[in-house]
């Protein structure tokens, strides 16, 4: 058996890239249902899945993309992956697809992220002092 040691730092690299694979993941998975098809899969609550669906999918982008414009993310992942930071991002996203759609605007029910991909992304990179139960249906 080899024991090897591995640097915080490179511990924190190692969980950095896994973390952005995870949303990638996720992000490739929702875009292969095809293009505005939010709402494939779901049997029960059809418009409501598919609406919450299209906030993750956007929340998921937007994390990605703060992720990536920042070279190795230098910010604090605790706070970006902050409950309050996350829902502050879900409501501007919300904010920003209400005024853009019509039937989005009629139709979202807000039930908070219950995406168990997403939640068990973000527990992955939060140091264990910050891990809270995330919005959504605090199943965690």
């Amino acid at each position: 058996m080899i024991h090897t040691r591995c640097s915080l730092e490179n511990i924190s690299v190692i969980t950095h890239h896994h973390f952005l694979a995870s949303l990638d993941a996720y992000i490739t998975r929702v875009e292969g249902y095809g293009k505005n098809n939010f709402s494939c899969g779901f049997w029960h609550h059809k418009i409501s899945g598919g609406l919450s669906r299209e906030v993750n999918y956007e929340l998921a982008k937007k994390i990605r993309e703060t992720m990536m414009t920042q070279s190795s993310y230098t910010g604090d992942i605790d706070t970006l992956l902050s409950p309050k930071n996350l829902k502050d991002m879900r409501d501007e996203i919300v904010r920003t697809l209400k005024t853009s759609d019509l039937f989005f605007n009629k139709n979202y029910v807000d039930r908070g992220m219950n995406s168990d991909t997403l939640t068990k992304a973000f527990h992955l990179v939060r140091t264990p002092e910050s891990r809270q139960t995330s919005p959504g249906n605090r199943r965690r």
